[in-house]
Parts: structure tokens; C-alpha cells; sequence
């Protein structure tokens, strides 16, 4: 950071100085309480609060524990290390191979049948589904735990 000073000499203006510095910003962040593997779903027991500078540090760091409660990690965490928002994703509800409830409806028409997941995915992500009856595999995007919606 740069400042700049004007001098006065006997209340006389007399110039300009440029004074520079380094300023450091402290707050709290989330980080491990103990070693986390790869793909723990985090919960509260799991985090703790570390006061750190973070002037240099990176800028997705996470200040709010509620953000990443219930999330699933991408990578494994060692004790005291920061949690980045790149760092946790939202675990899935449909794992690949899970038994689905396919649901395809246009206006009156509503049609269900039994399926099976090709992918995983969160609430609101579209997977591949394959139709155990016809064995077609279709897109829809998930729209809870157990159902998949379609277009068509």
C-alpha cells in the first residue's frame, strides 16, 4: 500500500512523500479440526474456527461454517488447513446404479416408470437415466432423492 504524505515545513507547504507499507488483515476461518479424507460429508464436529492473516491468502477462503456443513469434500484436508469453496461440493442424492422413479409430464399427461442412474448427481443436476423397460437411456435433471423429471 502507498500513502501520500504532504509535508509542511514552519506550516508552509514544502512537498510530497510517498510512504509505502504492508497492511495485514486478520479474521476467522474454517478449517480442519483433524484429518478429513476425500469425500467426508462435513459436519460441525468436523470444522474449527482459525484466526489467520489472510492479506495473502487466497480469496475463496470460507468465513461462514454454515456454507460447508453437509457438503462433500473434493479432497482430503490435513488438521488446522483452510477450507476453500473450491474445495467442498454438494454430495449427491442419486448415486450411479440407484433405482429411480422416471417422471415425464406435459400438461395432463404424466407418465412414471422405474429406472436406473448412469451417473450421480445433486439435487437440480440432470444425469443419464436408463428406462429399465424399454432400455433407453434419457437426461433429466433430479428432482429429489428417489425421482428423475424428463422432457420430452
Amino acid at each position: 500500500m502507498s500513502v501520500p504524505v504532504k509535508v509542511f515545513v514552519d506550516g508552509n507547504p514544502s512537498g510530497k512523500i510517498f510512504l509505502s507499507g504492508w497492511v495485514d488483515r486478520y479474521v476467522n476461518v474454517v478449517c480442519a479440526g483433524r484429518f478429513l479424507p476425500r469425500n467426508t460429508i462435513l459436519g460441525a464436529g468436523d470444522l474449527r474456527w482459525v484466526r489467520i492473516n489472510i492479506s495473502k491468502a487466497p480469496k475463496n477462503l470460507i468465513t461462514d461454517v454454515e456454507q460447508a456443513i453437509g457438503k462433500r469434500l473434493k479432497q482430503s484436508l490435513k488438521e488446522g488447513q483452510p477450507l476453500r469453496s473450491n474445495m467442498i461440493a454438494v454430495p449427491p442424492v442419486i448415486k450411479r446404479g440407484d433405482r429411480v422413479k422416471i417422471v415425464a409430464q406435459r400438461g395432463g399427461l404424466k407418465v412414471e416408470t422405474v429406472g436406473i442412474a448412469k451417473g450421480s448427481g445433486a439435487l437440480g443436476e440432470q444425469i443419464k437415466v436408463m428406462n429399465i423397460t424399454s432400455r433407453k437411456t434419457v437426461v433429466g435433471r433430479i428432482k429429489d432423492a428417489s425421482t428423475v423429471r424428463v422432457l420430452f
